[in-house]
């Protein structure tokens, strides 16, 4: 990870979240038709930890030393989030901002996929963010000497240099590539690690902030544990629980929040999204938010912040007709009850 537990919660609603607008509600059909092969689970037992990490090899002309030297970036976690699994095979839901472009959600708000260019970008940077640290540490301080000592700051900071030596070609990458890993107990029938490596299947539509991925992993013919995904609208002032990886708790199991869901929510294009006074944290984006079923009615996408404090008083998450919408789209059967 690049920066230190970076999680991309709560930016993309920053801008619109005093907009509470009530609109009628459209049921999205159900999924394909599920066999009975497929074993449901408690919603915990199949929520799994998703990371995403680069790795390549750049080569860095320094201008103050007047040198060139080869860089060589492990893959490390850039951006976590959490998900959950909805078919045995390996099929995953997760929030699409934990894997997706993190300088396009920053600087404009909007939901946009890692292209071939951007990975390379994201090398560049923790190739030159490991070059400051371990061979210059004169140009790192030249770059952040009046830079406040925050967090974003430095993020900010870090990401203007990279840009600098773009522009005048002090870098360049021999190799670059992004990994996404999934993580959780669940997995543990398929690898002794409980972890796998997964691929994205697909996300929803970008356009209208459907905030939600789905991913594979390959089970190795091992079935998994699986959610059952509600087929009911959520209902207002229902007691509801989240379920997810908080970045500052290191745990092979996931943590709860509780709270009542508050008011429905949809964003400005109409992508229907609900409140929720339960408390999430960095981590938690795209874990189940389940009802007293024990069925998952939405994934968790963001964090409501107060104005003044910044102090967060709640979340948001997209209700599971979106969940519904992706797996009949990609053709992946879910339980839906």
């Amino acid at each position: 990870m690049i920066y230190p537990k970076k999680d991309k919660l709560s930016i993309l609603f920053k801008s619109f979240l005093l907009m509470i607008i009530v609109i009628g509600f459209s049921g999205i059909g159900s999924a394909q038709a599920v066999t009975s092969s497929l074993s449901t689970a408690n919603v915990p037992s199949t929520t799994v930890n998703v990371e995403q990490g680069f790795s390549g090899t750049v080569t860095i002309k320094d201008p103050l030393l007047n040198k060139t030297s080869n860089v060589t970036v492990n893959y490390h976690p850039y951006s976590y989030g959490s998900g959950f699994i909805v078919n045995k095979n390996g099929y995953i839901i997760t929030a699409f901002h934990v894997i997706s472009d993190s300088r396009t959600l920053d600087n404009k708000n909007q939901l946009k996929k890692m292209s071939s260019e951007d990975i390379k970008w994201y090398v560049e940077e923790a190739g030159l963010l490991k070059y400051l640290k371990y061979n210059n540490p004169s140009l790192a301080y030249k770059i952040f000497k009046d830079v406040p000592k925050t967090q974003n700051d430095h993020r900010k900071a870090l990401e203007r240099a990279t840009d600098q030596f773009i522009k005048n070609g002090w870098i360049s990458t021999n190799s670059y590539k992004s990994e996404i890993y999934v993580k959780g107990n669940a997995l543990n029938k398929v690898n002794t690690s409980n972890s796998l490596k997964a691929s994205l299947i697909g996300s929803g539509n970008s356009k209208t902030g459907e905030d939600i991925a789905l991913l594979k992993v390959n089970t190795k013919g091992i079935g998994l544990p699986v959610a059952t995904v509600s087929s009911k609208i959520p209902k207002i002032n229902s007691k509801i629980a989240i379920y997810g990886y908080p970045v500052s708790k290191k745990s092979s199991s996931p943590s709860k929040s509780s709270g009542n869901l508050n008011v429905k929510a949809p964003n400005p294009k109409g992508t229907v999204y609900y409140e929720t006074n339960a408390i999430t944290a960095e981590g938690y984006s795209g874990g189940p938010v389940i009802n007293s079923q024990n069925k998952v009615i939405g994934i968790l996408a963001y964090g409501v912040y107060t104005n003044k404090s910044k102090k967060i008083m709640g979340s948001l998450f997209l209700s599971s007709s979106y969940i519904q919408k992706i797996c009949k789209k990609y053709g992946v059967p879910i339980i839906v009850n």
